[in-house]
C-alpha cells in the first residue's frame, strides 16, 4: 500500500560561491541556493498509519522485551556453559 509519492522538490542549500538565488533567502549571512532533490512526499490522508506507528513506547512494553530476551541470553550462556564442563569432564576423564 503506498502512503505516498516519489516527488522532485526545490530545497534551499547552503552556497559556497556566487549570490543567493530565488527563492532562497540569505539567513544570518550565510547564502543558500535552490537544488532539486527527490523525495518521498506522504499523502496526508495516510498519516493516520504513520502516526500509529510512531506512538511513544510503553516503558511496561519495553521492560518486558528487554527482561525476555535478556533471559534468553542468559539461558544460552548458562546451557553452552553446561554442555561445555559436561564434554571436558568426557575428555579428561
Amino acid at each position: 500500500m503506498a502512503l505516498g509519492t516519489l516527488q522532485q522538490v526545490i530545497v534551499c542549500v547552503p552556497a559556497t560561491t556566487g549570490a543567493t538565488a530565488a527563492p532562497c533567502q540569505t539567513v544570518a549571512g550565510v547564502r543558500y541556493r535552490p537544488a532539486m532533490q527527490s523525495v518521498y512526499v506522504i499523502d496526508p490522508a495516510n498519516s493516520v498509519f504513520l502516526d500509529m506507528a510512531i506512538e511513544p513506547l510503553d516503558r511496561a512494553s519495553v521492560v518486558a522485551v528487554f527482561t525476555l530476551a535478556f533471559s534468553v541470553v542468559v539461558l544460552c550462556f548458562l546451557l553452552g556453559r553446561g554442555v561445555g564442563v559436561v564434554l571436558s569432564l568426557i575428555r579428561h576423564g
